[in-house]
């Protein structure tokens, strides 16, 4: 048995939980980089029924507390789901001390894209889960992330994601104004400045 071949079999019954999995996973080698064969069972699934497996795997984590090693690296890089991870986001953010690898001056694409995502997840969740305002290292975590943007090269998506934390850090309040200028001045640049969206012509 191998792990997409348990994954496969978990998808295809309706009455199977994700709890299960850990069982089946048991004495199976199970890679912690990205794995084209896991990949592709994930893509023959109902992707609710993946995106409720990663859900449920990403609060299973948060739940244990400091997490290390490859599960760290996991949460850091890929745990991000858009739509509904404003409720875990900031758990994310605690459990794999978020702070000590953004702030880091080696931090890789993968990780400072991911942090782009949970901020501004975290910055929209009020009422679902922890915001910039109640995560303490939040100026510093920000800070970071936008100084590692300005040596990124540019696409569309880091520049959404900039610029929706350029517009919404308000919930920082004294830092607001210096922190969404580090944003604004990237996306300023004459390599950034062609991925602003077009108005749409008037009819």
């Amino acid at each position: 048995m191998t792990v997409p071949a348990v994954l496969d079999a978990n998808f295809a019954d309706p009455h199977a939980r994700p709890a299960q999995l850990v069982n089946a996973f048991c004495g199976l080698y199970v890679p912690i980089h990205p794995d084209a064969a896991i990949a592709a069972a994930a893509l023959r699934a109902d992707p609710a029924r993946v995106r409720a497996v990663g859900r449920w795997l990403v609060r299973r984590l948060c739940g244990a507390g400091d997490v290390t090693g490859p599960e760290r690296s996991w949460l850091l890089r890929r745990s991000c789901d858009p739509g509904l991870d404003g409720y875990y986001a900031g758990k994310v953010a605690v459990a794999a001390n978020l702070h000590d690898a953004i702030t880091a001056p080696d931090a890789d694409d993968e990780l400072v894209d991911h942090t782009g995502r949970l901020l501004r997840s975290m910055l929209g969740c009020s009422g679902m889960g922890l915001t910039p305002a109640e995560y303490p290292p939040a100026p510093q975590v920000v800070e970071a992330h936008a100084r590692h943007l300005a040596r990124q090269k540019p696409s569309a998506e880091r520049f959404a994601v900039a610029a929706a934390l350029a517009d919404r850090l308000a919930d920082l309040a004294e830092h607001a104004s210096r922190l969404a200028s580090l944003y604004l001045a990237v996306l300023d640049r004459e390599d950034w400045r062609p991925l602003a969206p077009q108005p749409i012509p008037a009819g």
